[in-house]
């Protein structure tokens, strides 16, 4: 199933939990307080561009499968870009232009972008594609400069579309491992703050952020069930 699509399907009965799995290395995790949905969509909401994906039914595919209805997410227009990456994107940079500027978290867009100019803040990333242009977008929204690394393979249309979006590309003579090596180098060397959807020790903060973003996405997914068919979904997939 394509990333850029989430599927729902509605069963003709609840599925029943049977079974619980535990997971041994799991045991001492404990997980910080994540942001409520609610806070996460009115973000977005208040984002130019904002829209609502459509959730598409599916009816000759809910019959093969034996099931009452099959609904795709298609999340190819989300605020005009051919991804659900922008979501992840808004919040995350929010989250962290807020906490460099020590703004809290609800703070304006005005505000946050007033405060991160004067603190002279640059947003720096690496992509293959998609997420880098969601960076840009929400850079542009906040009028602040962004550096986007890409690996040298990427195409000079992808390159152009995140172009589009005000940033500053740069080119990485390697694979896109090698952009992330080059992002992160570049943001300790100028102060510039790091924002990637990808974590590693000592770097999970952000990308937390990054995923709370895309709560818009099944909040929607949510309510348009209800109007659809009635009832909650039964199962999903992304």
């Amino acid at each position: 199933m394509s990333l850029q699509n989430s599927a729902a399907a509605v069963g003709d009965a609840d599925a029943d939990a049977d079974w619980l799995y535990l997971n041994p290395a799991a045991r001492r995790w404990t997980s910080s307080v994540a942001a409520s949905p609610v806070q996460v969509e009115a973000l977005h909401r208040r984002l130019p561009e904002f829209n609502e994906t459509p959730l598409v039914s599916l009816p000759a595919v809910a019959a093969e499968l034996g099931l009452a209805h099959v609904l795709v997410k298609d999340e190819s227009r989300r605020f005009g870009l051919p991804a659900f990456k922008i979501l992840g994107a808004a919040w995350a940079v929010y989250r962290a232009a807020a906490a460099r500027a020590q703004l809290p978290p609800t703070v304006s867009l005005e505000e946050l972008g007033t405060a991160a100019r004067a603190d002279g803040v640059r947003l720096v990333t690496c992509t293959d594609g998609n997420w880098g242009r969601a960076v840009a977008r929400m850079a542009k929204y906040l009028d602040l400069p962004a550096r986007i690394f890409v690996p040298a393979n990427m195409d000079q249309t992808t390159r152009d579309n995140i172009g589009s979006e005000g940033a500053e590309v740069c080119v990485v003579q390697g694979d896109y491992d090698a952009s992330i090596r080059a992002a992160t180098a570049e943001a300790e060397s100028c102060s510039g703050l790091l924002v990637m959807d990808t974590s590693w020790p000592g770097y999970e903060e952000i990308p937390t952020w990054v995923v709370e973003g895309y709560y818009t996405m099944l909040r929607e997914t949510d309510r348009q069930v209800l109007e659809l068919t009635g009832r909650p979904a039964t199962g999903k997939a992304v």
